[in-house]
């Protein structure tokens, strides 16, 4: 069999049947070659830079994509100036669903009540961080100080008002329901002493 000289569409071999480097096999299945296209900030910049029959581009570590275009699950920032690629999310193993993140911007996918960019903390007026996020305090609006509880979910009571929550008059006092104040002493009291006659 003799040898082919002169191969077209970016081919090369014996009988035209390989395609030189940065080239691989038109998947359609006609003559032409296609180009790999690799992302120069993911992929590996070597003298092959994809596979021949797939066009399948050589990855840096924590890059995925045929063309090493996309960060893989738990990694961030597709960057040149990094060896791996991309950088770990860095999501908090409690607070987070499965150390992922958005692709911009790098916030993780937190569990309910949780906040900040890796879901390491409670939200405001929530407590008891752990795996299933936090729980919200659910301190009654006119019966609490405050609307943040301690760590175990006990609110603090205003005077004249008791339960974890906050949500009872203690005896001999009503109001709290109706959310009726009054001003006594610089100090808001939610429940009014009830007078016996």
């Amino acid at each position: 069999m003799g040898i082919c000289s002169g191969c077209m569409y970016n081919s090369t071999g014996k009988q035209c049947e390989l395609c030189i480097a940065g080239y691989y096999v038109n998947p359609n299945g006609n003559i032409t070659t296609m180009t790999c296209s690799c992302s120069p900030v993911g992929s590996m910049m070597i003298s092959t830079p994809c596979n021949a029959s797939t066009g399948q581009c050589v990855c840096k570590q924590n890059v995925k994509g045929q063309h090493c275009d996309t960060c893989v699950d738990g990694f961030v920032a597709l960057d040149a100036s990094k060896p791996d690629g991309c950088s770990s999310c860095s999501c908090d193993p409690i607070g987070s669903y499965n150390n992922s993140c958005q692709q911009r911007g790098g916030q993780c996918f937190c569990k309910p009540n949780t906040l900040l960019r890796n879901c390491s903390q409670c939200k405001v007026n929530s407590y008891g961080f752990g795996i299933n996020g936090c729980t919200e305090c659910g301190c009654h609006p006119n019966g609490s100080a405050s609307m943040q509880c301690a760590e175990g979910g006990n609110c603090t009571c205003r005077p004249n008002v008791i339960g974890g929550k906050c949500s009872q008059c203690i005896d001999k006092n009503y109001g709290l329901a109706s959310g009726l104040f009054i001003y006594l002493n610089f100090y808001f009291i939610c429940c009014i002493f009830t007078f016996n006659f």
